[in-house]
């Protein structure tokens, strides 16, 4: 056992610290980890990372052991060879055939520790995994029996408005418990996803929004249209420092904002003889009607990023990208803030989009998009506070991979005196913005690496900004002008919006 263990480097499944840190139960909850002012989730610091891990390993020694095992029919042919008469006059062949024996007893008890601890872990990676998976379903008992308390409790506690949580529970137990109470369990059982006993892959009411989303447009009072793009003069087109951090990322959406209404930034980063682009949009741009105007941004565009998968502000972003002289291997990196950022995550799912620019990295900031998977390669981190119900729209948690990172800030947050209602100050930008700065210095690893990969992409460059004017033009009839990725749905392969899909058995 020492010599397999010391032969792959790994250590034995009962050693200290083996269980995934992911996986552990704290204070953050199932699956987090926790930090003073905020928790973590997802990443290579994630349970679902670690559980690959397992996995990983335990392929890998079972590959080893095969190999070692070849090996010693190998080193058994040799000794056969050796034991042929003609051979028996040889002075060197009793030491050969010692040697021989050696290795082969060697190699026989390297494959048998290597074998052996592959069973191990592949034992302590389901034996987590179904710890892991009753202590959630535990949870999710819990919640549904106690969500008509906790929403309200949580609700006092943040001015009167719900929680990320709360939202969350509210949105999954509230329709089933209406159907409940109006159809019997059976009807309640109906309108449940997976995660909460119920038979569909996503939370039902995301696909509800998407179906409301499709009616209103089909009613008339939601047209789709194109967006044209008008560049806006800088006053010499003034260079700076890239915004290499992930604070620095989000300050470029307050910039965008700031610039006018439905202006997006873009910024033209020349780094080691290569170009890189950033892209910020802005949050919604209230516009107090449910009617669309020319400003892509307002409260109608919510309706385009949830229910239609922001075509027309991607072809209007594509087409702003290669005005500033964006080229298709390029590397591009989208920021967004709250509505900004469910168009950021996705363009980076439209398999149009990335088929046009090289989406790497994407930042959000209290935006709902657990639904809305990036293409292959494209890694994220999401930034929300435990007090804005915004992000919890989308129902569910965002989920935990190997290229997406959740930072869920948790430092307490209260409306200014005197200050407007609005959205809540945990959906503040500048709260977000300062969160992202106390991140620098995380000791997450998730989130170090990916810190690491903005200061590498962006890091040592000066930044040239463009800005371009969005405005809804002509109404055309709701054609989007490519095939967008409806949020629920994934980069590839395309996919039409609306309808529910089964989980499979």
């Amino acid at each position: 056992m020492a010599e397999a263990e010391w032969l792959i480097g790994l250590p034995t499944v009962a050693a200290a610290g083996w269980l995934p840190g992911g996986a552990r139960w704290r204070g953050g909850g199932a699956g987090y980890r926790s930090y003073d002012g905020y928790r973590v989730a997802g990443g290579i610091g994630g349970t679902a990372f670690e559980w690959q891990e397992l996995a990983s390993a335990a392929t890998g020694l079972e590959a080893a052991a095969a190999t070692i095992n070849e090996l010693w029919r190998q080193v058994l042919g040799v000794q056969l060879l050796l034991a042929d008469p003609r051979w028996a006059l040889l002075p060197e062949r009793m030491a050969a055939e010692a040697a021989v024996q050696a290795a082969a007893g060697s190699l026989a008890g390297i494959a048998g520790g290597c074998g052996s601890l592959a069973a191990k872990v592949r034992l302590a990676h389901g034996t987590y995994r179904a710890a892991d998976q009753a202590a959630s379903s535990g949870m999710q008992a819990v919640d549904a029996a106690t969500w008509w308390f906790t929403v309200p409790v949580g609700m006092a506690a943040n001015e009167g408005r719900p929680t990320l949580a709360g939202a969350e529970r509210l949105l999954n137990q509230g329709p089933a418990a209406l159907a409940g109470a109006l159809g019997g369990p059976v009807a309640g059982m109906l309108l449940r996803d997976a995660r909460h006993g119920g038979p569909w892959e996503e939370p039902v009411s995301r696909h509800i929004a998407v179906v409301l989303g499709a009616a209103v447009r089909d009613a008339g009072v939601l047209h789709g249209s194109r967006i044209e793009i008008v560049r806006v003069d800088v006053s010499a087109e003034e260079s700076g420092p890239a915004p290499a951090s992930l604070a620095g990322l989000l300050e470029r959406t307050a910039v965008a904002a700031e610039a006018g209404d439905g202006t997006v930034e873009i910024l033209e980063i020349q780094s080691g003889g290569q170009k890189r682009w950033v892209v910020a949009l802005p949050g919604t741009q209230a516009a107090d009607t449910a009617q669309p105007t020319v400003n892509p941004f307002d409260e109608s565009g919510i309706a385009e990023a949830v229910a239609g998968g922001s075509p027309y502000v991607a072809d209007a972003v594509s087409r702003a990208l290669r005005e500033a002289g964006a080229g298709a291997d390029d590397l591009v990196v989208l920021t967004g803030y709250s509505q900004g950022g469910i168009h950021a995550m996705n363009l980076a799912a439209d398999p149009a989009f990335l088929a046009e620019h090289n989406v790497g990295f994407v930042l959000t900031a209290g935006s709902p998009v657990a639904g809305i998977a990036a293409g292959p390669g494209v890694r994220s981190v999401h930034v929300e506070h435990v007090h804005d119900w915004v992000p919890g729209t989308d129902a569910s948690p965002n989920p935990d991979r190997r290229e997406q990172v959740t930072v869920t800030l948790t430092d307490p947050v209260a409306t200014p005196a005197g200050a407007g209602i609005g959205l809540g100050p945990g959906h503040d930008l500048q709260n977000y913005v300062q969160g992202a700065r106390e991140m620098e210095a995380s000791p997450d690893p998730s989130v170090q690496d990916a810190a690491a990969y903005v200061g590498a992409a962006l890091a040592g460059g000066t930044a040239r900004q463009h800005l371009f004017t969005l405005r809804r033009s002509q109404q055309d009839g709701g054609r989007p002008p490519r095939t967008g990725s409806p949020a629920g749905r994934t980069a590839q392969p395309r996919a039409a919006a609306g309808g529910l899909r089964k989980r499979q058995p």
